[in-house]
């Protein structure tokens, strides 16, 4: 469901207080928390509480040049100590998009899935592509998929004063000097030249694209990375690599070896999963999730003698297993019996209540794809079948 824009003529309004909210609440309830809202009034937007980065323009030319544009002055916000810049997205007042446009435009909503903030307004309802409807769709849910994550970052960023939600790369590597090339003033194609690469929190390296192409040069800096969308081997850094989007469900997003992130269960938001790449030593940085309600849980994830993998809350030592991902290369854990009950330690796994521990029927809650190409995507997951007596 989309809430869309009501005054997108020029008009004006007072909002009575608290409408957005109870609007927001009635949709949620109508639809089971599955509805995007999108609109640019920004009692509707993400924008209400953050500053502009670019300003508004009512142009028929807001192609990925302009998206471009908004992301590189959001990245110098952020250097210059500024946490949370408005990203605006890509914008045409064309009644309805041509095909490159209509690809444009899912390009910029892949990459809005990754940064502080943004509004994005008159935009969805031009498109006819089906395909790119979905991929809208989709990155638009995982985009609230990370919250929890987003708002751990923006947390640790208000505490430490070191940005965190979105960083230059040149924080976490200041003496290799191809980072600072990332952000020199573009000489080349966008394609080939990579440019403005930034981690979208500890655990993610984002690649900007900025043109409709489907192949990409990324600098990755030194250390071990996996492609967060796509199957593939672990990839060595500090060099250029060659990477090709494949299908609307694919962006240049890497996972960072020896780091944890949190994202939200495909159909159930409050339910958290920890995704993990070990480092060398079978274990991933620690990483504090700071509850709502108040108070942080500390988690790390593990690998155990026996050689299975676990994710422990440091704060009282209960633990979950992991299952991996076919393919992937990283793992992944189901939180919700180890943040929100006690369970007993023999049976916590056995979701299906059949006395055997088994993960089979969380296919689809245990993968931020969703349940389109399950199979495909996820393969077969290992190593379970224990008892549970």
């Amino acid at each position: 469901m989309f809430l869309g824009d009501q005054l997108a003529n020029g008009g004006s309004a007072n909002f009575p207080d608290g409408l957005a909210s109870k609007i927001f609440r009635f949709y949620d309830e109508k639809f089971n928390n599955d509805f995007i809202s999108i609109g640019s009034s920004d009692y509707f937007s993400a924008g209400t509480d953050l500053q502009e980065v670019y300003g508004w323009e009512n142009s028929t030319d807001k192609n990925l040049y302009y998206v471009k544009n908004n992301l590189e002055a959001a990245l110098t916000q952020i250097a210059s100590g500024y946490p949370h810049p408005n990203f605006q997205g890509y914008l045409l007042n064309d009644r309805t998009y041509n095909g490159d446009q209509q690809k444009e435009f899912l390009r910029a909503i892949q990459l809005q899935t990754f940064v502080a903030g943004n509004t994005q307004s008159k935009g969805f309802w031009h498109l006819t592509n089906n395909d790119y409807k979905n991929g809208v769709i989709y990155f638009s849910k995982l985009r609230g998929r990370l919250q929890q994550y987003a708002y751990d970052q923006t947390q640790k960023w208000y505490q430490t004063g070191i940005p965190a939600l979105m960083r230059l790369l040149y924080i976490d590597y200041p003496d290799d000097n191809n980072v600072y090339e990332l952000y020199t003033q573009l000489t080349g194609n966008t394609a080939t030249t990579p440019k403005d690469e930034y981690m979208f929190g500890n655990a993610l390296l984002v690649r900007p694209v900025y043109n409709d192409t489907d192949t990409v040069t990324v600098y990755l800096p030194a250390g071990d990375w996996l492609p967060f969308f796509k199957d593939s081997s672990i990839i060595s850094g500090n060099k250029n690599i060659s990477y090709a989007i494949q299908g609307v469900q694919d962006y240049p997003v890497f996972l960072k070896k020896g780091q944890l992130l949190l994202i939200q269960e495909n159909e159930q938001l409050n339910n958290l999963q920890a995704y993990f790449f070990l480092n060398d030593s079978q274990n991933s940085e620690e990483y504090t999730l700071y509850k709502k309600e108040g108070g942080m849980v500390r988690l790390q994830a593990y690998k155990k003698g026996d050689g299975a993998f676990w994710v422990k809350r440091l704060d009282n030592g209960r633990e979950v297993q992991a299952v991996s991902v076919a393919d992937r290369g990283y793992l992944v854990a189901s939180l919700e019996h180890l943040l929100t009950s006690t369970p007993d330690p023999a049976c916590q796994y056995d979701y299906t209540e059949d006395g055997t521990i088994d993960f089979n029927d969380l296919l689809d809650a245990l993968s931020h794809w969703g349940t389109v190409g399950i199979a495909g995507f996820l393969g077969v997951l290992s190593g379970w079948g224990v008892s549970c007596g």
